[in-house]
């Protein structure tokens, strides 16, 4: 099923409808008459739905009501079964799919363990992978709401059987446990990777998809607690988990208030706020970072003047060049400040660089000009800068880079203007081989 098709029924159904799935309708006093579902066989015991609304609304066939089934579907593993294959919206019906998929909210735990049960069953074709998989995730989300440490057990245990989509799942379930009972999944989140045994198990946790779930969700309802699990955390996770935390402050005085909690914490977590801010007002973040040296190692200078290049590039180049930064770093800003603005103007970028110091640490920004000078046609200027490079290894490179620019010159003239331009800077081997190449094709 194709993608906008998720998304065109997951509208439809104001997320209930995730899995454009499921069955009759189901409710909780259905047991009481006789009626429920058989666990074993998914067979809906009770009345047809369809029977129960006889006489109500417009009639079967009129232009309201629409068309009705020949059969309808009363049984789990039969409309699962009945989806094999779908690939197009107007192959399924919406209508009937989004009711199904509503009436699912209404679960108890052992009938979406029951769900879940048929559809690992279930033959699947690789075009019905999709589809399936919104379907376990919307069971799987069910079960989490009212269990969530069984739901992921569950999941842990048989993520294998949704293949890549496993992490995607869980993502959607982690969603749905966190806005039930926000205390529970992130007690739970912190004990599983404090206590989990096995690859499985630790992998499944720290996919990012499911992280994101869990914090952007509980930084929604409770932005500390958020804050306080991210800072607990170990390595990749503190800095991905933080960010997330920071990207849904709704206001710049949020992050400064993430910023000054963040005090005496690993680095990587003032990192994570600051460049959410940077992308918001890179001036702001830039100002707060010079006038607090304590949570400013290099890595965070260059990510915020990353950040300031793009939103204003005059103003950025003079922030960035006035830090005080490692010196075996110097070369590094040197070729950021290049790309940054050989990005948004190639000749803005030639310039500035023209009036740099002319010593070995220019050598890679060079090779760098060099290229977005050969991305954008100017085949003589790429040429020079790549000849001004000192290193003779690095000259080559970039004179060899700037030539596979030129793969793409079909017709002679094209050919002809960049062999000479490369002969007329020194590069009379390089641009000679390529040429025989290129005609030889």
């Amino acid at each position: 099923m194709k993608s906008w098709l998720w998304i065109f029924a997951a509208g439809i159904a104001g997320g209930v409808a995730l899995g454009l799935i499921m069955a009759p309708v189901f409710h909780r006093g259905a047991a009481s008459r006789g009626a429920g579902w058989g666990l074993k066989t998914g067979v809906w015991t009770g009345p047809d739905w369809r029977s129960r609304l006889a006489g109500r609304g417009p009639k079967a066939g009129s232009r309201r009501g629409g068309q009705r089934h020949a059969r309808p579907h009363t049984d789990l593993r039969e409309y699962f079964e009945s989806l094999s294959g779908t690939e197009e919206l107007y192959d399924l019906n919406v209508v009937e799919a989004v009711r199904r998929a509503f009436q699912v909210t209404m679960f108890s735990e052992e009938e979406a363990r029951a769900g879940l049960n048929i559809l690992a069953e279930l033959e699947q074709n690789e075009e019905d992978d999709e589809l399936y998989a919104y379907a376990a995730g919307l069971l799987l989300a069910r079960w989490a709401e009212l269990n969530g440490p069984e739901a992921f057990r569950y999941a842990i245990e048989h993520s294998e059987r949704w293949k890549y989509y496993s992490n995607d799942i869980a993502a959607v379930a982690m969603t749905s446990w966190t806005e039930t009972d926000p205390a529970g999944a992130t007690e739970w989140f912190r004990e599983m990777l404090r206590e989990a045994e096995g690859d499985n198990s630790r992998e499944f946790l720290r996919a990012d998809s499911v992280q994101e779930a869990l914090f952007t969700t509980l930084a929604r309802m409770d932005r500390e607690a958020a804050h306080e699990l991210a800072t607990d955390l170990g390595g990749a996770m503190r800095f991905g988990s933080m960010e997330v935390v920071a990207r849904n402050a709704a206001s710049e005085a949020e992050l400064q208030e993430l910023l000054s909690g963040t005090e005496g914490t690993h680095p990587s977590v003032h990192r994570a706020v600051l460049e959410e801010w940077a992308r918001r007002d890179p001036a702001a973040a830039a100002a707060w970072l010079e006038a607090n040296p304590a949570a400013r190692p290099d890595r965070t200078v260059f990510e915020v003047a990353r950040m300031y290049l793009e939103k204003d590039p005059e103003a950025g180049v003079e922030w960035f060049m006035r830090q005080e930064i490692h010196a075996a770093h110097v070369p590094l800003r040197l070729q950021a400040v290049t790309a940054g603005l050989a990005r948004q103007d190639v000749a803005a970028a030639a310039e500035w660089l023209s009036q740099q110091a002319d010593d070995p640490y220019r050598d890679d920004a060079e090779r760098i000009l060099s290229v977005h000078l050969a991305r954008s046609g100017h085949w003589a200027e790429a040429f020079q800068w790549a000849a001004a490079i000192d290193d003779e290894k690095v000259r080559t490179r970039a004179a060899w880079t700037v030539l596979s620019h030129g793969q793409t010159a079909e017709h002679e003239p094209a050919r002809a203007t960049i062999f000479e331009a490369g002969r007329a800077a020194g590069f009379e081997e390089e641009a000679a081989v390529w040429l025989e190449r290129m005609e030889s094709r």
